[in-house]
């Protein structure tokens, strides 16, 4: 037996799917400063891998690798996010230095 989907009954799910989110007010947006900074956080470490592949240090290349890996793992998971809790830490403290 073989099921398909028609573009029309996607459309469907997509918009009630959409429409079960908008709907939710438990949902939570994330503000945009720790979402950048985890960007930002991503994109060194794909650049530094990169370097490092290019500089042909294939061990250190995979330790980073790992690392990220890692902190994808928990971020899809666990849902901690590592960078957004980095910069929520340093937002934090530095304001009890002001």
């Amino acid at each position: 037996m073989t099921t398909t989907c028609s573009p029309r009954a996607l459309r469907n799910l997509v918009s009630q799917g959409f429409s079960r989110l908008d709907a939710d007010p438990e949902a939570v947006i994330m503000p945009p400063a720790p979402r950048r900074f985890s960007q930002a956080i991503a994109a060194t470490f794909l650049t530094t891998i990169a370097v490092l592949f290019a500089a042909s240090t294939v061990t250190a290349a995979l330790v980073v690798s790992g690392i990220m890996a890692c902190a994808a793992s928990l971020a899809a998971f666990a849902d901690v996010c590592i960078a957004s809790e980095l910069y929520h830490l340093l937002v934090r403290d530095s304001r009890k230095t002001v």
